[in-house]
């Protein structure tokens, strides 16, 4: 199974001290977290790994990547491999660099 995430704003407040996140699917239920956002947070961004497997990237990708609990397995160009916070193996397809004009960052993904 594909999704395909979209990501835009910014999810920190001044500092990049997470806040929180609420999605479509959650607005109304009063909760403000939720597993398609959760997954968005873990999978769209464009971080990599040095040799020593030290995180690199934006330091608002790095601080919501954090915040979902994921781990970056493997990076290889445009596809990576996530592990998410519950534990899931998630195959990033394709990460869209970050469009400043529209400010949105995009990937597709494939799930187990």
């Amino acid at each position: 199974m594909c999704f395909f995430f979209q990501l835009s704003s910014t999810l920190t407040e001044q500092g990049l001290r997470y806040d929180g996140q609420r999605s479509a699917e959650s607005w109304n239920l009063g909760q403000w977290e939720s597993f398609a956002t959760s997954l968005a947070m873990a999978c769209c961004h464009t971080l990599s790994l040095t040799r020593k497997r030290k995180l690199i990237g934006h330091p608002v990708d790095r601080a919501m990547f954090r915040a979902a609990n994921a781990k970056l397995l493997e990076v290889n160009g445009a596809t990576a491999v996530v592990k998410t916070g519950d534990g899931m193996q998630v195959n990033v397809l394709r990460r869209f660099d970050f469009d400043h004009n529209r400010m949105t960052q995009s990937v597709v993904v494939r799930l187990p």
